[in-house]
């Protein structure tokens, strides 16, 4: 089955070459400009600068709407909640603070491969346990939806559709009873497997690479570049322009 990773357009973006160690710094600070941006022209230089490294990024526009689309019912939820609370000027800047934030993540995540962002985890002293929790659950995921697949595929080869009767019906909640017990059974084994095979190879929860992490001129233009798009912001919300 095909998949959609997060991260399979980083090469072609030139944040690519960025020390993922500087990416997510920047990240950290894009997140707290964002955080505490109370005004509302301060939500906006925020989401428009995160629109204008979405553009810069040369990553699809499908993927970065297939990234934030998790994200969208919560936003969506959010901003009618305010405006039944609030006001429409209160919801307008939860919202743009929102997707700020949340398309400055995917954008990291989509030009970062994943052990890359590991690396700069492990760079920063975070817990070799969650880093390693973060590389196999994001490699389950995929794990988890083949086998569904495939029992999916023997259900439908063997005449199950529940398309012919009501999803409520006792066969019908019978049988995906059952397919989800299966599902875990087999996940669990393959889990099991893996964990022997990583074990039998060495694996200690540290990520290696040969490339070593090293700062490069071209992470200083990122820097600056950054710093660029959030000073707006920064002066909008401190009224230090008009």
């Amino acid at each position: 089955m095909e998949h959609k990773y997060i991260d399979e357009f980083a090469s072609r973006s030139p944040y690519a070459k960025v020390d993922p160690r500087v990416k997510l710094v920047a990240l950290v600070i894009f997140l707290l400009v964002a955080a505490f941006s109370v005004s509302l022209q301060a939500s906006v230089a925020i989401a428009i600068a995160s629109i204008i490294l979405a553009a810069w990024s040369r990553i699809p526009v499908r993927h970065l709407i297939y990234g934030l689309a998790p994200a969208t019912p919560f936003i969506a939820a959010a901003f009618v909640a305010v405006i039944l609370t609030g006001s429409l000027a209160n919801a307008a800047l939860l919202t743009l603070r929102v997707f700020a934030s949340v398309l400055a993540a995917v954008l990291f995540s989509s030009t970062t491969p994943i052990l890359d962002q590991a690396r700069a985890l492990q760079w920063f002293r975070v817990p070799g346990i969650l880093i390693s929790t973060l590389i196999f659950a994001y490699r389950f995921i995929f794990v988890f939806i083949d086998e569904l697949e495939r029992m999916k595929i023997t259900r439908a080869a063997r005449g199950f559709d529940t398309r012919k009767g009501n999803l409520l019906m006792r066969r019908t909640m019978r049988v995906i009873g059952q397919t989800i017990g299966m599902l875990l059974v087999r996940v669990n084994d393959r889990a099991t497997r893996v964990f022997d095979s990583l074990r039998g190879r060495g694996f200690s929860g540290t990520v290696r690479s040969i490339r070593p992490l090293r700062t490069t001129f071209s992470d200083a233009l990122y820097a600056i570049l950054i710093s660029a798009l959030l000073l707006p912001s920064i002066l909008l919300q401190y009224r230090l322009i008009a």
